[in-house]
């Protein structure tokens, strides 16, 4: 397990939850479910193109600690941090007690 001092971004974790409109039409609301410390790696600079060609996102790793909330996280919910929201793409323990994040990021 890495060290608790690279885990130096505080990171906001959301939910979507279904809703229906004044038009009884289904939108999305996020709401926060945790926070959590997390490093913060970004993309290769290929990744970084190849994500800039792909709608302008940003690609960026999440390492968090493993516990309950994060073990409970799906690719249906997201990070949001430093202005941006991050849609998980992929999730998977890196070693014992961490999990790793794999995201795409777009401005809020």
């Amino acid at each position: 397990m890495r060290p608790a001092g690279q885990r130096d971004k505080l990171v906001r974790i959301e939910r979507t939850s279904a809703a229906e409109d004044d038009h009884g039409e289904q939108v999305s609301d996020w709401a926060e479910i945790g926070r959590e410390w997390s490093r913060v790696l970004f993309g290769t600079g290929y990744e970084r193109r190849s994500g800039a060609v792909q709608a302008g996102a940003q690609p960026a790793t999440f390492q968090v600690l493993d516990n309950s909330l994060t073990r409970d996280l799906t690719v249906r919910d997201r990070i949001v941090w430093n202005g941006m929201a991050w849609s998980i793409v992929g999730i998977a323990p890196i070693s014992r007690g961490e999990i790793e994040i794999t995201t795409l990021g777009v401005a809020l």
